[in-house]
C-alpha cells in the first residue's frame, strides 16, 4: 500500500487513496491483535491444565519473547482507539484525564476531559501518513504517561520478524525429541 501512495503521490493523483489506506490498515492492525491475543491466551490456558496456574509458565512459549511483548503492547494501545475510539485500558484510570485536542484551535475547546465513567467520551487517535507513506497513529499510555507514533509498515516488518524468530511447531517437536533421546 505504502509503495501504490508512493506512486499516486508522485503523480499527484487525488482519490480516495488515503480512506482505503486508513481503512485496510485499521483492519490489519485489529486481525493481528487478534490472532497475537489468541496465542497468548492458548498459551496461557494450556500452562493452567498442565502445569497449574503458574505464571511463568513456557519458558519457550512464542508471548514470553521480548518482541512479542513489544509488538503486543503497541497493538494493544492501537486497538481500543481503533475499534471503540476509547483509551486502551482506561478501566484502570485512577482519575479524568485532561487532554489537548489535536489539531487545536486555539482557544478554551482545545482543553477535553477524557473521563472513563462518562459513556460519551471518545478518544479519535491523532493519525496521519509517515514519509514513507505508511499510515501512522499517536498511541497513547495512560499508564507511563506518554505517547509514541506507531508506524503501520514499520509494525509489519516487525511482525515478520517475529516470524522468523518462532521454531515451526513440527520442527521444534523433532528437536526436543532428539535433544530428550541424546545419551547424558
Amino acid at each position: 500500500m505504502e509503495d501504490e501512495h508512493a506512486e499516486v503521490a508522485a503523480n499527484n493523483g487525488s482519490d480516495l487513496a488515503f480512506h482505503y489506506q486508513m481503512m485496510l490498515s485499521e483492519t490489519w492492525v485489529v486481525a493481528c491483535y487478534e490472532a497475537l491475543r489468541a496465542i497468548r491466551q492458548r498459551e496461557n490456558e494450556f500452562a493452567k491444565q498442565s502445569l497449574g496456574n503458574n505464571p511463568n509458565h513456557i519458558s519457550d512459549g512464542i508471548s514470553n519473547l521480548a518482541s512479542f511483548r513489544g509488538i503486543f503492547a503497541d497493538f494493544e494501545l492501537l486497538r481500543m482507539p481503533i475499534a471503540k475510539y476509547e483509551i486502551a485500558k482506561d478501566d484502570k484510570l485512577g482519575a479524568p484525564l485532561v487532554m489537548w485536542r489535536s489539531p487545536a484551535n486555539g482557544d478554551a475547546s482545545d482543553e477535553v476531559v477524557y473521563d472513563k465513567k462518562n459513556p460519551s467520551r471518545t478518544h479519535i487517535m491523532p493519525a496521519g501518513l509517515s514519509s514513507s507513506g505508511s499510515v501512522m497513529w499517536q498511541a497513547f499510555d495512560h499508564r507511563v504517561p506518554s505517547s509514541h507514533w506507531i508506524d503501520r509498515r514499520e509494525l509489519s516488518n516487525r511482525m515478520l520478524a517475529l516470524a522468523d524468530e518462532i521454531e515451526p511447531a513440527g520442527l521444534r517437536e523433532a528437536r526436543l525429541a532428539a535433544e530428550k533421546a541424546k545419551p547424558k
